[in-house]
């Protein structure tokens, strides 16, 4: 994070950028995929499509309310119960999609598998609403996490030092802003990959596979 001595423009172009950076997180390219292959074999092609914005939009909400609420309160750090177990939460979750998507991605392919990644097989049985609340529902539960209620603390007291709410919400909506960018081209090469054929579909698992294995 940069000095909160910096001025505001500079922080709001660091906050863009942490956005785009965001978007590209292990959880966000598994979970986007899982959501619009659920989409896609329910035939809402549409939705398939805008899963990565409607994930983003959910993730984001999220973002901004515990920046505001945080800023409002004078909270500048959180609570050291949350600092271990988030550390190990985020620790165990990451590095079990990364192997596991790794190991999928390295091994052989058999035709009569399920297509995509062991997480986004998972994620096709959960109990999910087919309509637009599933992914926003989803991507705002993924942002209770150390990391992204670390990144709403920082907007919440670099906000307070530059200009109090009003600072604090322009720089967690530009993060959200960024983030959205990314995650909904994510879910648009998503939801067209599923469009292809069978063969470039399976190839097209492998590669998210390796993706989201690297990112973790």
């Amino acid at each position: 994070m940069p000095h909160t001595s910096f001025d505001l423009p500079s922080v709001i172009a660091f906050a863009l950028l942490f956005g785009v950076k965001h978007g590209f997180d292990a959880d966000h390219l598994a979970t986007i995929d899982g959501l619009a292959r659920l989409q896609a074999k329910r035939g809402r092609g549409t939705l398939a499509r805008f899963s990565g914005a409607l994930f983003s939009l959910g993730h984001g909400a999220m973002v901004l309310a515990a920046a505001w609420l945080l800023q409002r309160y004078g909270i500048d750090k959180l609570p050291e119960w949350l600092d271990p177990i988030g550390a190990w939460i985020s620790i165990v979750f990451l590095t079990a999609i990364g192997l596991a998507n790794l190991r999928a991605a390295l091994g052989r392919t058999d035709p009569a598998a399920p297509r995509g990644s062991p997480f986004t097989r998972w994620i096709l049985r959960l109990p999910i609403p087919s309509g637009p609340a599933a992914s926003l529902c989803v991507g705002a539960l993924f942002a209770l996490s150390f990391d992204t209620m670390t990144v709403a603390a920082w907007f919440g007291l670099t906000g307070s030092r530059l200009g109090g709410a009003t600072a604090t919400l322009l720089l967690a909506l530009t993060f959200v802003a960024g983030m959205v960018a990314t995650d909904s081209v994510n879910g648009l090469m998503v939801a067209y990959l599923i469009g292809k054929s069978e063969r470039f579909a399976q190839r097209a698992a492998r590669l998210f596979s390796l993706l989201v294995g690297a990112s973790a």
